[in-house]
């Protein structure tokens, strides 16, 4: 690494223009360019190029014909107020070439613009990040919300897809990644996600095995009988806690293929609501439900009458065909909770996304055709070719695939 004192007294041959002066013209163009000053922006660019800078949009990056580089800002950096030191790198490539802080540093900054851009829905340049990253060696695995680069032995998390916090994805995603690392002796790859997370204000308690964020969030860490989809429980884990694990709102246990009893509805919507406290309010009202409805013991009637089960409520108010499945029963009663006011948690909508793949897998096309038009319904849009889901709030995830969740008859 090259001191930023002596960074800062580089000269390009042209004029001596101080690298800190050229980061500073840099901000300048974007800013002008963010306002659609094109001219100013044009003076701008032509001033840097008479000073011996080129500027490459595309990979966002300039370069000093004295070798010295730094990056172009974002706009979200620019309309941050950004500052000019923190464009300034002492680099000539996209990513330097030796290993060490730096590298992983350089690493972490293009994924997270890749984030940035794909939250935006700037594909083009997501996929330029992204080749990018790939000619360095780094690989990308979006699902796990891992990155690898083997040829220099280094790895790090996915994030970035919002600015300023790590979604409920992002988490979810990790704490499970960590858990299977665990699952499979990989510590240092666990410590890499378990030290990463930390950073980002997110505490890990492997003994009372929940999660916590700094801004109020919190969920469970699942067991490892739920990954495996046996018994076997994580170390410290009592017996008691696996129907707690197997009852988390997540994709691989929330949307199973059976029938859900009292005792589980009612650990569902617990947890759901030690997950988030957003989602208390929601948690309560579905309990009142629960126990008004027949899914609770039948209580005396004072009439007399003879009692007589009614049929699951749809999602539109209508008596529900008694083919529909219980699973589909629960989709369109959450869904039905969401047309009350109450917005679907990023968990709620995996495990419904998860519940219609199942659908796909056993080859129920009609079920499957109706939870679509259900969540398109709440906002929530299917992307099959890009096997992702956009929600019209701006979040997104990932269309599991059909080998991770199983049929779960």
């Amino acid at each position: 690494m090259i001191p930023m004192g002596q960074r800062s007294r580089s000269r390009s041959p042209r004029r001596q223009t101080t690298t800190l002066e050229i980061a500073r013209l840099v901000i300048l163009r974007e800013q002008a360019r963010l306002g659609k000053d094109w001219g100013q922006a044009d003076l701008l660019r032509t001033q840097l190029q008479d000073a011996g800078v080129q500027l490459f949009d595309k990979t966002n990056q300039w370069k000093c014909s004295d070798g010295v580089t730094g990056r172009i800002p974002s706009f979200d950096e620019i309309e941050a107020g950004i500052d000019a030191s923190a464009l300034l790198s002492p680099v000539e490539t996209p990513l330097p070439a030796q290993n060490g802080d730096a590298l992983v540093e350089d690493i972490k900054q293009l994924i997270q613009n890749r984030e940035m851009a794909r939250g935006n829905k700037d594909f083009d340049q997501a996929d330029k990040i992204r080749a990018d990253l790939q000619e360095l060696g780094v690989e990308l695995l979006d699902k796990e919300k891992l990155w690898k680069c083997p040829s220099r032995g280094l790895q790090g998390i996915i994030t970035g897809f919002r600015a300023h916090e790590l979604s409920d994805v992002e988490v979810t995603t990790l704490v499970l990644q960590r858990e299977k690392a665990r699952m499979g002796n990989d510590y240092e790859l666990s410590d890499m996600i378990r030290d990463e997370l930390k950073n980002r204000g997110v505490t890990i308690d492997d003994k009372r095995k929940t999660w916590s964020c700094a801004d109020g969030r919190s969920g469970a860490v699942p067991s490892w009988g739920s990954l495996t989809g046996g018994g076997e429980a994580a170390p410290g884990a009592a017996a008691q806690q696996r129907p707690l694990a197997a009852a988390i709102p997540a994709i691989p246990a929330a949307a199973r293929l059976a029938v859900p009893t009292v005792e589980e509805e009612l650990v569902s919507l617990a947890v759901a609501a030690a997950r988030n406290p957003d989602t208390a309010t929601r948690a309560l009202h579905a309990l009142r439900q629960v126990f008004a409805g027949a899914a609770t013991p039948a209580r005396p009637i004072p009439s007399g009458r003879p009692h007589v089960s009614q049929a699951p409520i749809g999602s539109h108010g209508l008596i529900a065909p008694p083919q529909r499945k219980p699973e589909m029963q629960q989709a369109l009663q959450l869904i039905k909770r969401t047309r009350d006011g109450l917005m679907l948690a990023d968990h709620e909508i995996e495990a419904l996304v998860a519940t219609r793949e199942r659908f796909r897998m056993a080859k129920d096309y009609a079920s499957s055709d109706e939870l679509r038009k259900e969540l398109q319904s709440v906002g929530v849009e299917l992307l099959e070719k890009e096997k992702k889901w956009t929600c019209t709030d701006g979040r997104q995830g990932a269309i599991p695939l059909w080998s991770n969740i199983g049929m779960g008859m």
